[in-house]
């Protein structure tokens, strides 16, 4: 992979990270405004507005953010170790992010935030751009 798109990757992983730490701060009432204005872009006019005041749902979207960020990590790991183990490794990271927006995309439509697939959608299309035309995914 070339510089270009080993630095575009970098980036990404960055962007999981931050998003990660965003929604683990929602632990913290005092630090939970960009996790709030997150759920209300996601809210797509439900009958009861969401609020992360709740104690479980401040935990479960804290969680979710501490996952993220653990997710986050490991891809950087798996972008390491694909340098050594090449396309049979980013075939398994590619697949394991198709895998990834089927759920969580399914989800979202299911539960009405399907606005949440669409960004889904941006952020695998972000990981596969460099992915295809890098040409990693040829071994």
């Amino acid at each position: 992979m070339n510089r270009f798109w080993n630095l575009w990757l970098k980036v990404w992983c960055v962007c999981v990270l931050t998003f990660g730490l965003v929604l683990a701060a929602a632990a913290i009432p005092a630090l939970d405004g960009p996790a709030r204005w997150i759920y209300s872009l996601m809210d797509m006019g439900h009958a009861e507005p969401l609020s992360i005041a709740a104690p479980g749902l401040r935990f479960s979207i804290a969680l979710v953010g501490a996952v993220t960020f653990g997710w986050g990590l490991t891809i950087v790991g798996m972008m390491r170790a694909a340098r050594q183990g090449g396309a049979a490794v980013w075939r398994d990271l590619t697949a394991a992010f198709g895998l990834w927006y089927m759920v969580d995309s399914g989800i979202s439509i299911l539960t009405g935030f399907g606005l949440n697939a669409v960004s889904n959608t941006g952020f695998l299309i972000a990981y596969l751009i460099p992915v295809l035309r890098s040409g990693v995914l040829r071994g």
